[in-house]
């Protein structure tokens, strides 16, 4: 659990015992085992994000990177600060907030890497297997073409893996050495790379040019041109034109 806010009084008991009574600060993050029958009591208002990390996740990262199985996530009573699960955590709320921008190839990737930083930092968990290596070209060309075919709804990354032979972990950083990218910014990039095209050479209006290069619509397509590119499409489009 990330606390996005202070809750300032509230209790906590494992298998029937007070474990912790008090406050949970702003940005801290926090791990109890539904193996244990945690029950919190709420005496103050909260606003936290909740992260479920299924055991069958935390075996599979472990013997994707060759390392022994994590069992146990942990951390001090009243939770600790983490960085970098409240940045991760910060990345989740622009997509929770409009979900209808959200692929399953984004959430997938997103929920890897915030299970395999669970594994690590809360359980303990280290890789025996060396960096990953680029994609062979014909892994390159099999991913690339399957992924420009479908709208990011349908891919997934187990998919895109399996067509290369390779476990999802290794196919994510194998695909980032290769291409600079992870999978969905390389589907952003050339998504946007279509729209400057038909920009430049036809009269569709912006909201065409979104749907038919698969933004959920005129407004996320205009935030996505404008984090590639710098300006917005319209903008774009009257500079190509002039």
């Amino acid at each position: 659990m990330l606390q996005l806010r202070e809750q300032t009084n509230r209790e906590l008991f494992i298998d029937g015992k007070c474990v912790h009574r008090g406050s949970y600060a702003a940005r801290t993050t926090s791990i109890v085992n539904h193996l244990e029958k945690p029950l919190a009591n709420l005496l103050s208002p909260f606003d936290n994000l909740i992260f479920i990390v299924p055991q069958i996740a935390l075996d599979e990262i472990a013997d994707e990177r060759g390392a022994g199985r994590v069992t146990q996530l942990t951390c001090q009573p009243g939770g600790v600060f983490d960085e970098t699960v409240w940045h991760l955590g910060n990345a989740l709320l622009p997509a929770l907030a409009r979900p209808n921008e959200i692929g399953s190839l984004y959430a997938e990737q997103l929920m890897l890497a915030i299970n395999t930083y669970f594994a690590q930092a809360f359980g303990g968990m280290r890789s025996n297997k060396d960096k990953a290596g680029s994609l062979a070209p014909w892994q390159f060309r099999r991913v690339t073409e399957a992924m420009t075919s479908v709208s990011d709804i349908d891919l997934s990354l187990k998919e895109l893996a399996a067509q290369c032979g390779l476990s999802v972990s290794y196919f994510v950083r194998a695909f980032k050495v290769t291409t600079g990218d992870s999978p969905h910014q390389w589907i952003l990039r050339h998504r946007i790379e279509k729209s400057k095209i038909m920009l430049a050479n036809d009269g569709s209006s912006l909201v065409e040019v979104a749907g038919c290069c698969g933004f959920a619509d005129q407004s996320h397509f205009t935030r996505m041109f404008k984090s590639f590119v710098g300006v917005t499409p319209a903008v774009w489009r009257r500079a190509i034109r002039s």
